[in-house]
């Protein structure tokens, strides 16, 4: 027969981890992504000695077998799906941004106008000097933004790849570390 104090003190140590479990799941309530817990409790038993050594005998108290998650694999599916999502659109949108900057920045379109104005004037008047020497500046200017267009597209492309090897190398190094238990 077991010692009935130490089966009693069994459960209120079993029951206090529960009670425990249950004011943090009151606590967290309205903690988003905060999943419910519950604690798992388990008979002890004793193997029987004499006769029945091979038999084990309950009621001998109560011990915490752990303490588990409520979740939902479906849910919790697509919140990753969601948040990979999420990071995936806000990376495209920064890269997108990082482009419309290096192909607006330089006033291209501004200058392109201006060079086929300066064009449209000149078939006008062939003979004029002014007008040949705007459409010269606005060619050279013209020619100047798609060069620095040029070389911020190229830098963009360069740091594109840049992130791009950094981010592999730190994926490939989370799965060495994974594989290797650490």
């Amino acid at each position: 027969m077991s010692d009935l104090l130490s089966i009693g003190a069994s459960g209120v140590r079993a029951y206090q981890t529960a009670l425990n479990t249950v004011s943090e799941n009151i606590a967290n309530t309205g903690t988003a992504g905060y999943t419910r817990r519950t604690t798992n409790l388990g008979q002890v038993t004793s193997i029987g000695s004499g006769i029945n050594a091979s038999v084990a005998t309950g009621s001998n108290g109560v011990t915490v077998t752990g303490i588990s998650r409520s979740a939902d694999t479906f849910r919790s599916l697509a919140v990753r799906n969601a948040g990979s999502d999420l990071a995936r659109t806000e990376t495209a949108a920064a890269w997108l941004g990082r482009i419309e900057t290096s192909l607006t920045d330089n006033k291209l379109g501004d200058r392109l106008t201006s060079f086929f104005s300066a064009a449209q004037t000149l078939s006008a008047d062939p003979t004029s000097v002014p007008a040949r020497s705007v459409m010269l500046e606005s060619a050279t200017s013209a020619a100047a933004a798609f060069t620095a267009t040029g070389k911020a597209l190229d830098t963009a492309a360069a740091d594109l790849d840049t992130a791009t090897r950094q981010a592999t190398q730190t994926l490939n190094l989370v799965r060495h570390r994974a594989r290797q238990g650490q």
